[in-house]
């Protein structure tokens, strides 16, 4: 798969984190991610590896792992989900390993790019905030739920 400029638009509209974003700043992305793809059982990142870009899961799925135990699985995503947002906000290390359960094809995102982008376009940064926030509950919600 090779994604021109208007395929990147596209999938970038189709992505939960974009919701709400308009077509102009999602040409201004589209300009800074890059297409990468993986094969199935592929190692995607590591926990604990060096952080510095996000991915746009465009084509298949992948599995999130914490721990030495590669069968510790916390979550799977799909097409439209993301992952390594941390990564476009500070410089600590991955916080999980992420597998490709099937044949993936994703949008990156580098920090730097990102840290451009919201200089320029500081509403693109307000929906990414929103998952984060949503991830951020369902931790706590299930860190209660095992304390109770």
């Amino acid at each position: 798969m090779s994604l021109n400029q208007e395929d990147k638009i596209k999938y970038l509209a189709k992505v939960a984190i974009f919701e709400g974003i308009t077509g102009m700043e999602l040409s201004h992305i589209a300009e800074h991610v890059e297409e990468i793809n993986f094969a199935k059982n592929a190692t995607i990142f590591k926990e604990g590896d060096c952080a510095d870009c996000l991915f746009l899961l465009i084509k298949g799925r992948v599995k999130i792992t914490k721990g030495a135990d590669q069968d510790n699985i916390v979550g799977v995503l799909k097409e439209g989900d993301a992952f390594g947002e941390l990564a476009l906000f500070d410089e600590q290390p991955r916080s999980a390993t992420i597998t490709a359960i099937e044949e993936v094809t994703a949008l990156l995102l580098r920090r730097d790019d990102f840290r451009g982008l919201i200089k320029k376009m500081p509403e693109i940064a307000l929906p990414l905030l929103k998952l984060m926030a949503r991830r951020l509950r369902v931790t706590t919600n299930v860190s209660t739920m095992l304390q109770a």
